[in-house]
């Protein structure tokens, strides 16, 4: 039988990324983000340890995610604009910057509830039905802010590809 150690750290092994995703989203800054992420693994830690049951870790810690989030937006815990995307480590530094810039530019095209959809599903490889039990919204929802999103990632895309053409 696990304890809660060993569920917590599993849990924090498999969602660590979505919880941070999802902070990041909604605050636009990386600092805050892990400072939502910790408290939101502490309360999660403190459920287990208070004998909460937990049905569907996932989702509880989505939607523990975006209150924590939505009360630090409220509290006046915005920054805007976004400060920065973790980088992807690469060789070549000039790439990484440009690399970053691009993506930087195309999740700023984006509503903050199509950025998160799109990067939970397309980045972080969750099924819609996760990510719509995790929102608590329908999965129709989710589908349809990840299909907007998809079309305006295309269309700037197409849009650079064009402009590096002339």
């Amino acid at each position: 039988m696990k304890t809660v150690n060993d569920k917590l750290e599993q849990a924090y092994r498999e969602e660590r990324v979505a919880v941070y995703h999802t902070a990041l989203t909604y605050l636009k800054d990386s600092a805050a983000a892990e400072d939502v992420m910790q408290d939101v693994f502490l309360a999660y830690h403190t459920a287990l340890s208070g004998g909460e049951p937990v049905r569907h870790r996932r989702a509880w810690l989505l939607t523990v995610t975006r209150h924590r989030c939505l009360n630090k937006l409220r509290d006046g815990g915005r920054v805007e604009p976004m400060e920065e995307i973790p980088a992807v480590v690469e060789e070549d530094p000039a790439a990484a910057v440009e690399e970053r810039h691009t993506v930087e530019t195309i999740l700023a095209c984006l509503t903050r509830e199509e950025r998160l959809a799109f990067t939970l599903h397309h980045l972080d490889g969750y099924t819609y039905w996760a990510i719509a039990r995790g929102l608590d919204c329908p999965v129709g929802t989710v589908q349809t802010r990840c299909r907007a999103a998809r079309r305006k990632v295309r269309n700037l895309l197409q849009a650079m590809h064009r402009e590096e053409v002339l």
